[in-house]
C-alpha cells in the first residue's frame, strides 16, 4: 500500500485490510524496486509448485532440473533455470535480453547481453541434446528470445 496517511493507526488499517506492504509518500524509488523485490521473493508462482513440460522435456522448478520424457536428469544452473522460468512466465511473448539480463542479475552488477546469448546456447543444447528437433527457444532479430 502507498499512500500520503503516516500515523500509526492508518498502517495498521492498511496491514489489517490486507496489504503486503505499507509505504509512505514521498519515498525513493529504490526503496521500492526493493519492497517490490522481496514481495515477489516471497510469494510462491504457480510455477513453483509442480513441472512444466518445454519441448521435449519436464522442467522442474523445484529441482532446478529438466527431465527428458525418458527420465533422463539435468542440472540446471542458476543463470539457466532464471532465463528458462522468465521465458515459461512469458508463455510465447517474446522476452527482451535486456529483462533476461536483469533477471540474472537482479541489476545489481554489470553483465552483457552476451551472457544471455551463451545461457540461451546452453539452454538449447540441454532441451534437445541431438539438435535435431524444431528449436525450442526462438531468437527475436533484434530484441530478445521467446519459446517455440
Amino acid at each position: 500500500m502507498m499512500t500520503s496517511r503516516s500515523e500509526v493507526e492508518d498502517r495498521w488499517s492498511g496491514f489489517e485490510a490486507g496489504a503486503h506492504d505499507y509505504m509512505v509518500k514521498p519515498f525513493h524509488p529504490g526503496e521500492l524496486l526493493h519492497r517490490v523485490r522481496n514481495l515477489i521473493d516471497r510469494t510462491p508462482s504457480i510455477e513453483t509448485s509442480k513441472r512444466v513440460q518445454v519441448s521435449h522435456c519436464w522442467f522442474d522448478p523445484e529441482q532446478r532440473c529438466l527431465e527428458s520424457l525418458a527420465g533422463e536428469r539435468t542440472d540446471l544452473t542458476h543463470g539457466e533455470f532464471k532465463v528458462l522460468k522468465r521465458l515459461i512466465d512469458a508463455n510465447t511473448h517474446p522476452v527482451s535480453r535486456e529483462n533476461l539480463l536483469q533477471e540474472i542479475t537482479h541489476g545489481e552488477r554489470e553483465g552483457n547481453w552476451r551472457t544471455v546469448d551463451v545461457l540461451i546456447s546452453r539452454l538449447r543444447r540441454k532441451l534437445d541434446p541431438s539438435q535435431t528437433q524444431d528449436k525450442t527457444i526462438i531468437s527475436v532479430q533484434g530484441f530478445g528470445y521467446r519459446l517455440n
